[in-house]
């Protein structure tokens, strides 16, 4: 959940990007003597939203819209049932409880993600909020959506249950830094409470004990500073949690996990999940099953670490960000945590057609710089990122290739394959207030 003002409705315009980060610690590298220009878009990466984003008919007209959409819904139904139906007809007050919640805003999240991709935008790289972090994988190919559904259900149900049994809570606190609200907690002598959503560089959300978080609200108060107590119903992503982690990670390793085809940054670290293989070989380049189920499991009682996503993204090359799924929270915590950066939200199949049309305008226009040819040294390997997934290596250097392009959606078909780097190749370690 995070406690944020609502965004500007998609005011922002296509902005120039900054240069790319060279050397070890980066992918990108310097450009390679003598490569040519190459013309493309930026680097896009799909946001898939989190719980406290739903609303009562999200997802409408998605099925009727694409048949991949339909499948989405499809798998949904089948490991969840009723699950469109009550995207569609469901009232507040069920969509927010917890086992409803996450495989609702899943189903529409994936949708809108499988949209995009018809309309011609491949993402460079994916990260989810909390339980968006399920079908940021299944976009990525760690598993299919029949599995990310069956997944969410035991999800929702085992953090479902530890909330019933731990009677807690979560407040945001809005316009500190993560020290300065340290500091405040442990003076307001409240310094069990923990730190769990690190939403953007001043919008921290706090859980615990109902009456601890209400003394909270009101120390905060008397000094000046902004909280709202969250409509949720439980301490998640705190050691409340721990019981639910610990079942859910018995419940992943009965999961095959594949090779993810794009990186996925973790929640619990903001790095990038250890499931890479060079797509055009097969080689698996650092493919570590267990750490990525244990990733996922612990995510559930850990922090998340959303800031440090999206800088590690945004360091990494990523300079266009698509939120896919019911509202606008994760664009306005983009838009604060790197307001130069690209932001847009898709929630309907409307919404996909017209992001891709903007890109492709802005592309077409030569809006977007120009992405080179670049390179690394091939033994630039960091310790929890891989070389670029898609590259050719080539005399001891690794030559990461365009990365990604658009297709207007008057082109249908006609879509040319270009291989995407691997953007994470780096060791650089009222709907928004209800966001977790």
């Amino acid at each position: 959940m995070s406690g944020v003002p609502q965004p500007a409705d998609g005011s922002d315009q296509v902005t120039s990007v900054r240069p790319q980060a060279t050397g070890p610690d980066s992918c990108v590298g310097r450009d390679a003597p003598g490569a040519p220009s190459v013309r493309s878009t930026a680097l896009v990466a799909f946001l898939f939203a989190g719980q406290g984003a739903q609303y009562p008919g999200m997802g409408a007209g998605l099925v009727e819209a694409s048949p991949a959409a339909a499948a989405v819904f499809a798998a949904a139904d089948a490991a969840c049932p009723g699950t469109h139906e009550r995207c569609l007809t469901a009232s507040t007050e069920e969509l927010a409880l917890t086992r409803v919640t996450q495989p609702t805003v899943l189903a529409v999240s994936l949708a809108c993600a499988r949209l995009l991709e018809e309309a011609g935008i491949s993402p460079a790289a994916v990260a989810g909020f909390s339980l968006g972090e399920v079908g940021a994988l299944a976009l990525a190919g760690a598993y299919d959506d029949q599995t990310a559904f069956e997944l969410i259900a035991e999800r929702s149900r085992l953090m479902d249950n530890a909330a019933r049994a731990t009677s807690g809570g979560m407040r945001a606190v809005l316009g500190k830094t993560p020290a300065q609200l340290q500091t405040l907690i442990e003076e307001s002598g409240l310094s069990h409470l923990e730190m769990v959503n690190f939403n953007a560089p001043t919008q921290i959300v706090v859980a615990g004990p109902h009456t601890d978080l209400a003394v909270l609200g009101d120390y905060l108060k008397e000094r000046g500073v902004r909280s709202i107590p969250l409509a949720v119903s439980g301490a998640f992503h705190s050691s409340a949690m721990r019981r639910a982690a610990d079942e859910f990670a018995r419940v992943l390793a009965r999961t095959a996990f594949a090779p993810a085809r794009i990186p996925v940054c973790a929640n619990v670290s903001g790095k990038r999940y250890p499931l890479s293989a060079d797509s055009k070989t097969g080689v698996l380049s650092q493919f570590d099953e267990a750490l990525a189920k244990t990733l996922l499991a612990r995510q559930i009682a850990s922090p998340v670490q959303w800031v440090r996503t999206l800088k590690r993204l945004y360091e990494s090359g990523i300079t266009h960000f698509i939120e896919v799924g019911p509202g606008t929270v994760l664009t306005g915590l983009t838009r604060k945590t790197l307001p130069e950066a690209w932001s847009r939200s898709v929630q309907t199949a409307e919404g996909a057609r017209a992001v891709a049309e903007e890109l492709a305008e802005a592309n077409q226009q030569k809006t977007l710089p120009p992405v080179m040819l670049r390179e690394v040294a091939a033994s630039s390997q960091s310790s929890d990122l891989d070389p670029a997934t898609d590259a050719r290596n080539t005399g001891g250097r690794v030559h990461c290739v365009p990365p990604i392009h658009v297709i207007p959606a008057s082109e249908p078909g006609s879509r040319t394959q270009h291989s995407v780097p691997d953007p994470l190749c780096s060791e650089n370690d009222k709907r928004e207030e209800q966001h977790a």
